[in-house]
């Protein structure tokens, strides 16, 4: 049987993933060491002004002039995908949302990966670990948490109790308790398997869906490919 590589220890992107000690002891739920334009930070896509966000992005205020110039329609991110798009993406991938609201007209990848989380996320398996993790931390005097999202949306959420600010601006850390439940949340863990079954569990489900869209992901790669070979030419140019 192939052993699974374990996920790096500071990579907090899924809560299944373990502290690490030193997480553990210093810098718990917050973002400190991890980088701040990830998609799991609150400070992910923070632009700046309105005309800013408007030139990046296309902006939601209506701004449609910045310093006297046009600004493109969806921001220079939309104007970029026009220009290098080798055609509209094959007929059976799916658009995600519209190209002039997204720097990437599709991410077939993307959405596999996002449907493989969800799917390990209800696996009776994964669940199981869930479990035996929230009665370990019960155990240990934390009974406030049926699953390992809940320390981390408490001290580093979106509606933290404990708000450790975002990616650019983090607050104070740790808060009172924190420490002492990152420590119980890494224990149990660890005494539960609950990394090891998440990333077995995700694996193969990732595996299904993969074969299942071999052929879609295929035809998503050589039009990436395309794309790519386009930005180059702009590049030399």
């Amino acid at each position: 049987m192939t052993r699974l590589p374990r996920p790096h220890p500071e990579d907090r992107r899924s809560p299944y993933v373990r502290l690490s000690e030193r997480r553990a002891g210093e810098h718990c739920y917050s973002d400190e060491g991890l980088d701040p334009w990830a998609p799991q930070h609150k400070g992910y896509n923070r632009s700046g002004s309105p005309e800013k966000s408007a030139v990046i992005g296309g902006g939601s205020d209506g701004i449609t002039e910045v310093k006297g110039k046009r600004v493109p329609k969806g921001g220079c991110l939309a104007e970029v995908v026009r220009r290098l798009s080798p055609g509209p993406p094959p007929a059976d991938l799916p658009a995600v949302v519209p190209v002039e609201k997204r720097a990437k007209p599709f991410d077939l990848a993307g959405m596999v990966r996002t449907d493989a989380d969800r799917a390990a996320e209800s696996d009776p398996e994964l669940r199981a670990a869930e479990e035996s993790w929230a009665r370990c931390m019960k155990d240990r005097g934390f009974d406030g948490f049926s699953d390992p999202h809940g320390p981390l949306e408490e001290y580093n959420g979106e509606d933290a109790v404990h708000d450790h600010g975002d990616g650019n601006n983090p607050g104070p850390r740790p808060y009172p308790g924190e420490a002492a439940t990152a420590r119980a949340d890494r224990a149990c863990n660890e005494a539960n398997d609950l990394e090891e079954t998440w990333v077995r569990v995700l694996s193969r489900h990732q595996r299904l869906l993969i074969a299942e869209n071999e052929s879609r992901l295929v035809a998503a790669d050589r039009w990436w490919d395309a794309y790519a070979r386009n930005a180059r030419r702009v590049l030399r140019s």
